[in-house]
């Protein structure tokens, strides 16, 4: 007689991980499409909200009411709110919100990366009595971390193109993180040697831009204009660069972390291989 061992079924996080991942790609996707539709039919926002928000007009009407004198003040103002500031709230969504939100996604994408990777981490823990080392014994990012950790544990580690790529999204991650997506108020020597590295993941990784503080200023010029100065011994100015956040990249990231977090987890998703077992009868006295 014989019968089959049971499948061997992953750890819970790993389905958690992916889930997160999973519903951060969606919340991305439907918010996105919403910001292109609000851009497109500006319209049809601007009616559905006119009769919720009071405008500029009646407000003005309002305060004129209650004190006459400043019909005269408002007059020159609302004329030159009808004549720019039509398009500036749309302008505004498209040039400013977007690079916002886009920024926001890819730190959102690297938390969903980090508690995956820490969770794997403390399951290679509890399955040893005496844990060899701790994550937090590890310094460094907590990608950095692992990657130690993974070597000291024996867990496969993904390709080199795949861990360049979670380092390249790493190094994104803190000049968000750290300086806000604007680097300035630092050394030219640091500047330099920042944006320098900034520049090489924008040409690895299509959706990342970098552009100088002063919209008119080419970052090659920027540079060489500063050398210029410091060879001349003259004080160089406070420059800085900002790093824009595209759609492409924010969605290939997420793909790729998806990747690497699979291919960690794949000696956990294997289902364990079947064997029959066999049962001996015992014979009856």
């Amino acid at each position: 007689m014989t019968r089959e061992s049971r499948t061997r079924q992953p750890p819970s996080f790993v389905g958690k991980t992916l889930s997160e991942l999973d519903a951060l790609h969606r919340f991305f996707l439907t918010l996105d499409t919403e910001l292109e539709r609000i851009v497109e039919n500006e319209d049809l926002v601007t009616r559905a909200t006119d009769p919720l928000i009071p405008s500029h007009e009646e407000l003005v009407a309002a305060e004129e009411r209650a004190d006459p004198e400043l019909e005269a003040q408002f007059a020159e103002e609302l004329a030159l709110l009808d004549e720019q500031g039509a398009d500036q709230y749309w302008e505004d969504l498209n040039a400013k919100f977007r690079p916002h939100f886009y920024a926001a996604v890819t730190l959102l994408t690297v938390a969903v990366l980090e508690a995956g990777l820490s969770r794997l981490a403390r399951h290679l823990m509890s399955r040893r009595r005496k844990p060899l080392i701790s994550p937090g014994q590890v310094k460094g990012s907590t990608l950095d971390q692992f990657w130690t950790f993974a070597k000291i544990y024996d867990w496969r580690l993904p390709d080199e193109e795949t861990q360049q790529w979670a380092l390249d999204l790493y190094q994104v991650r803190n000049s968000l993180i750290h300086e806000g997506g604007s680097i300035y108020a630092v050394s030219q020597a640091e500047l330099e040697s920042k944006s320098k590295k900034l520049l090489a993941i924008a040409k690895r990784r299509p959706g990342i831009e970098l552009e100088s503080v002063y919209p008119e200023t080419d970052i090659a010029q920027l540079f060489a204009r500063v050398r210029r100065r410091l060879r001349g011994g003259k004080p160089a100015p406070s420059e800085g660069v900002i790093v824009r956040i595209q759609r492409e990249f924010c969605s290939t990231a997420i793909e790729r972390v998806r990747a690497l977090l699979r291919d960690l987890y794949a000696p956990l998703l294997t289902p364990a291989k079947r064997r029959r077992v066999k049962i001996s009868r015992k014979k009856r006295r």
